[in-house]
C-alpha cells in the first residue's frame, strides 16, 4: 500500500508513481469532499472494465432519484 501525500504534493507525485509502478492500475485514497475511501483508476486498467456495462443510465433516471438524493444529503449537496 503506498500512502500519498496532501493534494499539493499528491498532484506531482501522481506521474512519477504511474512511471515507477507501470503494473499498478490505480490508487485507493481518502477522499476530499466524500471523507471516505475514493478510488482512481489510470488508463491502463482499462481491460479491467467489460466492454459493455450491465446497465447504463444517467443520473436524471428516476429509478437513481432515492440514491442521488441520499448521497447528495450524505455529502451536504442539494439536488436541483
Amino acid at each position: 500500500m503506498l500512502l500519498i501525500p496532501r493534494r499539493t504534493v499528491s498532484r506531482s507525485t501522481g506521474p512519477a508513481l504511474s512511471i515507477a509502478h507501470t503494473d499498478l492500475d490505480g490508487i485507493i485514497y481518502r477522499g476530499r469532499f466524500a471523507g471516505s475511501t475514493s478510488v482512481a483508476v489510470v488508463e491502463r486498467a482499462s481491460d479491467a472494465f467489460p466492454q459493455r456495462p450491465v446497465l447504463s443510465l444517467p443520473l436524471s433516471h428516476p429509478g437513481l432519484a432515492d440514491a442521488v438524493d441520499a448521497a447528495a444529503h450524505e455529502l451536504g449537496y442539494v439536488v436541483v
